[in-house]
């Protein structure tokens, strides 16, 4: 029988806890396995992916079309994509700021598509 305040059992319970989203167990959770065995390498690895979890975040993405035969195609098209993401709001949420542009040609012209993004 393992005992409820086993080391290894409150470290899968936490992990448990981060993989569903409970934000508040899982640091519940955390901070006490850390404050018991702070060296133990479950634990260690615990902490780092709580920690990374409350990090900011940024996010960048970009991509460039091949040349199509076809009108609907685009040729030389390019796509790029960055968003910055808070650290957690009130453990659900985070504030965000983004910006994408992209661009190809086409048989009409140009086309060129820029966007903003806020929000929380």
């Amino acid at each position: 029988m393992i005992e409820p305040r086993n080391i290894n059992l409150e470290v899968e319970q936490a992990w448990t806890a981060l993989t569903l989203q409970e934000w508040q167990q899982a640091a519940v959770l955390t901070h006490d396995v850390v404050e018991r065995e702070p060296q133990d390498p479950g634990v260690v690895r615990l902490k780092r992916a709580v920690d990374v979890h409350n990090l900011a975040e940024l996010r960048i993405a970009g991509s460039t079309g091949i040349d199509a035969e076809g009108p609907d195609s685009g040729k030389h098209d390019v796509d790029l994509t960055t968003i910055v993401y808070s650290p957690p709001l009130k453990d659900n949420w985070r504030g965000f700021a983004g910006f994408g542009y992209a661009d190809g040609q086409f048989s009409e012209g140009k086309g060129i598509v820029s966007r903003l993004a806020c929000g929380c």
